[in-house]
């Protein structure tokens, strides 16, 4: 029973991780359509969805690689960590940058568009 709640817990964080992601795209998305907006910015758009999918994929590989009825000996949970780490940081790295430059009247007006 523990086993069940341990994976329906991971689940929801998995699938919650996946609804971010699809929200960073969709903003990533609604900054390109902006004109206003400079190509820096929009590149920082594009690095923050590339480290959020690199996070999501390194975080399923760590889950895959630690299952019981997994065997897998050429990818390690080590190695995975350490790439779900390392996507974690440059993401809240970028998001930080992020989040310092662009102008939420610009997104408010790219809103309106989706």
């Amino acid at each position: 029973m523990d086993e069940l709640i341990g994976f329906l817990v991971i689940g929801m964080f998995i699938l919650g991780l996946i609804y971010g992601c699809i929200k960073q795209i969709q903003f990533t998305i609604a900054i390109r359509n902006n004109q206003t907006v400079k190509k820096v910015e929009l590149y920082k758009c594009y690095l923050a969805c590339i480290f959020y999918l690199g996070f999501v994929l390194s975080y399923l590989l760590n889950i895959l690689v630690n299952l019981p009825n997994m065997a897998i000996s050429t990818i390690t949970s080590s190695n995975t960590s350490i790439s779900c780490y390392l996507f974690l940081i440059l993401l809240i790295l970028t998001k930080i940058k992020l989040s310092s430059r662009i102008i939420p009247k610009a997104y408010i007006k790219s809103k309106k568009h989706l």
